[in-house]
């Protein structure tokens, strides 16, 4: 099952817990109706919002807290690819189509601005690699731009499901952050180290992400 498919299950989920808690909010409502209408008619709607509000924040953390168990940590054996070995690895991977479908195309002149910043190997990627994308679980590489997220870094990419994760870099580094931004505390925004430390999956590599993007659709597939 890919990340889409499991992004419509989980949405399917989080509807029919919501729709629970508006039941349950009218439940406990109704009968104090029948003898105070008049207060409780003005009481009740605010009642129902706060216990939707309260319920649609609990199933967030949790699923927040089911997805930091699958995505964890990149597996063991994924970082402990040398730079040469991943690549290798993932230049098989993009010559297959089924994999990731890419464009070859000349950077804008934007683009490049970016490009420049970039260490070696991802300066490399984006000089032949305009836009890389994995249908099976939604990673899009190719956008590039200054993160609103965190200041001071670069986003390279996404994962446009359900997760809202951004792919970010240090101009000149080679290690890729992904961070579900819908699962980061407000006070982890205080500092980007801070945002990295407490929220981050490290990627020692561009080729690191592919090889690992590859490995997780594979056992997703195998799993469903």
């Amino acid at each position: 099952m890919s990340r889409n498919s499991k992004g419509l299950k989980k949405l399917w989920n989080r509807s029919l817990e919501l729709v629970t808690y508006i039941v349950l909010a009218v439940a406990v409502v109704l009968p104090f109706c029948v003898k105070r209408l008049p207060f409780l008619v003005l009481l009740a709607p605010w009642g129902i919002v706060i216990l939707l509000l309260y319920g649609a924040k609990k199933i967030a953390a949790a699923e927040c807290e089911r997805e930091r168990k699958i995505f964890d940590q990149v597996p063991a054996e994924v970082q402990a690819l040398t730079m040469e070995e991943a690549k290798r690895q993932a230049e098989q991977l993009l010559i297959d189509s089924t994999r990731y479908e890419t464009v070859m195309d000349t950077p804008s002149a934007d683009d490049m601005i970016q490009i420049e910043q970039m260490a070696p190997e991802l300066r490399a990627f984006f000089l032949r690699f305009s836009w890389v994308f994995a249908p099976s679980h939604a990673l899009s590489l190719g956008t590039i731009f200054a993160s609103l997220l965190a200041p001071g870094l670069m986003q390279i990419g996404h994962f446009s499901d359900d997760r809202h994760v951004d792919l970010l870099i240090h101009p000149g580094d080679e290690t890729i952050y992904e961070i579900q931004n819908d699962c980061v505390n407000k006070d982890d925004l205080e500092s980007t180290d801070k945002l990295l430390a407490n929220n981050a999956l490290i990627y020692p590599s561009i080729y690191h992400l592919l090889v690992f993007g590859d490995r997780l659709a594979s056992r997703t597939s195998e799993d469903n």
